[in-house]
């Protein structure tokens, strides 16, 4: 395919996605204007799987709010904030050959610094889920070692964290945040990893933007994270009792179908309390 037609397609993946036709309806609420945003790539690694993954996620920042997931979903959360009489223009078709082509994770975060709360924002097979805290708090240990990230001399922090030993590497940047809701060092996280290399941040490109900065009213429902996280791990180690429960799924073979019923996806969650 030619870049400028690659071009005209991403496009199009990207927005049909916001859609009246897709599951992401809902009205857009801006609650900022983002000024500043980083992209990190994040690799995760599931030794019970023997695999990894790697996906582009972005930090976006505005004067009381932040925004934190996946690149390609920003980019439709923000596509949708100022061209939704475009995107209706899509036919059901289109939309249904585009979407096999983009594989969107809706989940993010927004962190409403004023207020001191963290918003996430998931889902969990077809059902979306929404669930508040405070904004975490990290106890750090900070050490002299240096690191050279971006072309930033980045200083190191330790911490423990629900289950989890972490080494970060802060620059001067003056923002006190980092990748997924990790804050409160000196400096922007800049480089993150834990103790098991099972997780593992860096960021790649930082850009001086402005738009509107909000998220879209879906049909969530409103949970709390220890509830939302045994649910997510229940679906991603049996997968297949889940399709197979909603009626997406039929078999003849009562044997294959109690043997697809316990697949299991990928899956090592950052918090493990």
């Amino acid at each position: 395919m030619k870049p400028i037609a690659q071009y005209f397609v991403l496009i199009f993946i990207l927005s049909y996605c916001s859609n009246s036709y897709g599951k992401r309806g809902g009205t857009t609420i801006v609650k900022d204007t983002a000024t500043w945003e980083m992209v990190y790539i994040y690799k995760t690694f599931d030794p019970n799987k023997n695999d990894s993954k790697a996906d582009f996620e972005i930090l976006t920042v505005g004067s009381n709010y932040h925004y934190y997931g996946s690149y390609g979903q920003f980019q439709v959360d923000s596509l949708a904030l100022f061209a939704n009489e475009w995107l209706n223009n899509l036919t059901k078709e289109q939309y249904r050959n585009l979407l096999r082509e983009l594989e969107n994770d809706p989940i993010h975060t927004l962190i409403n610094r004023k207020e001191g709360k963290l918003e996430y924002f998931g889902k969990i097979f077809i059902n979306y889920y929404r669930y508040e805290e405070p904004i975490p708090h990290f106890e750090w240990t900070l050490e002299d070692e240096t690191m050279e990230v971006m072309g930033y001399e980045c200083r190191k922090a330790t911490t423990k964290w629900r289950g989890r030993e972490w080494t970060a590497w802060y620059s001067d940047i003056p923002l006190g945040a980092g990748p997924w809701k990790f804050n409160g060092l000196p400096g922007l996280i800049l480089r993150l990893e834990d103790s098991k290399s099972e997780h593992f941040f860096e960021a790649v490109k930082s850009m001086n933007v402005k738009f509107p900065l909000g998220y879209k009213t879906n049909l969530y429902s409103k949970t709390n994270r220890k509830k939302y996280n045994e649910e997510l791990k229940d679906y991603k180690r049996n997968a297949g009792k889940f399709f197979f429960d909603s009626g997406m799924v039929t078999v003849s073979d009562p044997q294959r179908e109690k043997n697809l019923k316990r697949t299991g996806l990928f899956h090592n969650p950052i918090e493990l309390e």
